[in-house]
C-alpha cells in the first residue's frame, strides 16, 4: 500500500510542477494565443540602434506581474504580445523594458492577443 501511495503523490508532484512550468513559460509555444488583450497592454518603443529597440510593456492594473513577450516581424509590421498574471504576493512588477532586433525599419506595431489586435501606426 504504501508503494501505491507513494506512486501517486510522485505522479501528483509532477503534474504540479508540468503545469507550474507550462503556466510560466509553456504560453509562449502557442504565440500569440496566450497573450494578454491589447486593451490591456501599453505599449511604446525607443530606438537605441539601428533596428535594434527597446520596447517597453506596461498595464494599467497595479496587480499585474510582467511574465514576457513573444513577437515577430512580417514586411514592415511588428507583431508583438505580452503576458501578465495576478501577483499573489503584493510586489506586482507591471512594467518592463526588451531589446529586440529586426531585419529591417517597420511602419507599424501590432499588438496582438486572446485573438484581438490594436494597431500602432509609427509616425516618420
Amino acid at each position: 500500500m504504501k508503494k501505491i501511495l507513494k506512486k501517486i503523490l510522485i505522479i501528483i508532484a509532477s503534474v504540479v510542477l508540468i503545469l507550474v512550468f507550462f503556466f510560466s513559460y509553456g504560453w509562449k509555444l502557442f504565440g500569440f494565443t496566450f497573450c494578454d488583450k491589447p486593451q490591456n497592454v501599453i505599449v511604446s518603443y525607443d530606438e537605441i540602434a539601428q533596428h535594434q529597440y527597446e520596447i517597453t510593456f506596461n498595464t494599467s492594473s497595479s496587480y499585474l506581474d510582467y511574465k514576457g513577450y513573444v513577437y515577430k516581424y512580417e514586411e514592415g509590421i511588428l507583431y508583438i504580445g505580452a503576458r501578465y498574471s495576478q501577483s499573489f504576493f503584493g510586489n506586482a512588477k507591471g512594467t518592463a523594458k526588451e531589446t529586440i532586433q529586426v531585419d529591417d525599419d517597420f511602419y507599424k506595431i501590432i499588438v496582438s492577443g486572446s485573438g484581438d489586435e490594436k494597431e500602432i501606426i509609427i509616425g516618420n
